[in-house]
């Protein structure tokens, strides 16, 4: 997805909002306390409650962005940009094309990104012809 398109999909954070919610809705939502499936969305609030023990779930809880106060737009646009481009941001130059007044945030979101990324990468097996930097390689077995 290019930079326009994921501006036409993403425009606000409350489109970043509903995307997770669908999100999380189809994994599906387990009660911390009592491992209850079964929530009710309360709109109002932007939290799911429990049919069970009607303990409160975040929209966030459970994913990189729990407890951040970065907004999910910038969340988003970060995850975009660092999935999407050949070449590694800084954090400073993440914090600037977010238009974020503070270094540290920005930096510490970015690690835990990588790190998501990193042990996703360790659930795959390469096969087949690979490119790596405009180089060929095929694995052979």
């Amino acid at each position: 997805m290019n930079l326009l398109d994921f501006n036409k999909r993403f425009p606000t954070e409350e489109s970043c909002k509903l995307y997770l919610k669908a999100q999380r809705e189809k994994q599906g939502i387990t009660c911390k306390r009592c491992s209850e499936t079964k929530h009710y969305w309360m709109e109002t609030m932007g939290l799911w409650k429990c049919a069970k023990c009607a303990s409160w779930t975040n929209l966030t809880a459970g994913t990189l962005m729990h407890r951040s106060k970065v907004s999910l737009d910038k969340w988003f646009m970060c995850i975009h940009l660092m999935t999407s481009v050949k070449k590694s941001f800084s954090a400073l130059e993440m914090q600037k094309q977010l238009g974020h007044c503070a270094y540290a945030p920005i930096w510490y979101m970015m690690q835990k990104i990588r790190s998501a990324m990193g042990k996703r990468d360790g659930m795959y097996q390469l096969e087949g012809e690979i490119e790596l930097d405009d180089a060929f390689f095929e694995i052979i077995r």
